[in-house]
This record gives C-alpha cells, sequence and structure tokens, in this order.
C-alpha cells in the first residue's frame, strides 16, 4: 500500500527507545519536513542541534560535521540509539555555533560548535549547508533559520 501515513505513534518532540514509525519515513506537517531516524552518537543531544549522517542509508544520525552531510536539526533530548524525528526541511529552531546575521546562508561546520551553525565556512564546509538566517542570532543562543536542500 502505498500514501503518506497520516497518524503517527509519536509526537515529533518525542524520543523512543524502540523504532515505532520506520526508520526513515517522511512526515510532512504544514511547510515543514521531518524524518525519523536512529540517533547514534555516544554523547546525549538536544533540541536545536545540527546532526549528520552516519551512514550510507541515511537513517543514522551523529552531532559532528560528519563527512556524509547535513541531516536535520535535533527537536528533543535524546542518548545513544534512541529513535526520534529530525526536522529536514522548513523555518527551524536552531542553536547557533556563532554570531549570525539574518539573510546569511548558514552551514553546520566542523570549526564552528560541533552541533551548531555557523555563517562563516569553508568550501570544505559546503556540503553542510543547512538554509538561510531568517533573524540575527547570537552565539550560544536558538534562533529561526529556514532549512532548505541545496
Amino acid at each position: 500500500m502505498y500514501g503518506i501515513k497520516k497518524v503517527w505513534a509519536t509526537k515529533v518532540t518525542e524520543a523512543r527507545d524502540k523504532d515505532v514509525e520506520g526508520l526513515g519515513v517522511l512526515r510532512f506537517e504544514g511547510d515543514k519536513i521531518y524524518k525519523y531516524v536512529k540517533y547514534v552518537d555516544g554523547n546525549a543531544g538536544s533540541a536545536g542541534e545540527c546532526v549528520a549522517y552516519n551512514d550510507a542509508n541515511a537513517t543514522q544520525v551523529v552531532r559532528s560535521a560528519a563527512a556524509r552531510g547535513f541531516a536535520g536539526v535535533l527537536l528533543c533530548s535524546v542518548t545513544q540509539n534512541q529513535y526520534c524525528w529530525i526536522q529536514i526541511y522548513g523555518p527551524a529552531n536552531v542553536k547557533a555555533g556563532a554570531n549570525i546575521s539574518a539573510g546569511n546562508v548558514v552551514a553546520h561546520t566542523a570549526t564552528g560548535a560541533v552541533t551548531a551553525l555557523d555563517d562563516t565556512y569553508a568550501a570544505a564546509d559546503l556540503k553542510q549547508l543547512v538554509g538561510v538566517a531568517l533573524e540575527n542570532i547570537s552565539n550560544g543562543s536558538t534562533g529561526k533559520v529556514y532549512i532548505k536542500r541545496f
């Protein structure tokens, strides 16, 4: 059977110890898109932090700006081997790792805070592009960013 699932077992803001939604499934709500993933980082993550893919199937994520590229933004607190939703498109609250100016393109960089955004990046960070800052965001705080797939 094909189609878009409309009934979900979890809120986008909760993590589970078991896969209850289907790993890699997409969820569309308004102008936002979410993806159900397994968090495999050894350090706990929290809402607003950027994550990167850690596997070839694009279903496992870690906090570092890993070689496989930006995956999305965590929506809840999560620990290793839990399952959760990440936001992959649309306006989101994202933690900044530097002072960011509204209108600038932002990236999940290896040189900035490991879980956060920066609007200064090198050519090597281009696979980590996230989107556009919708407002000025101070270093260490959370602000609005429009996540866009480049």
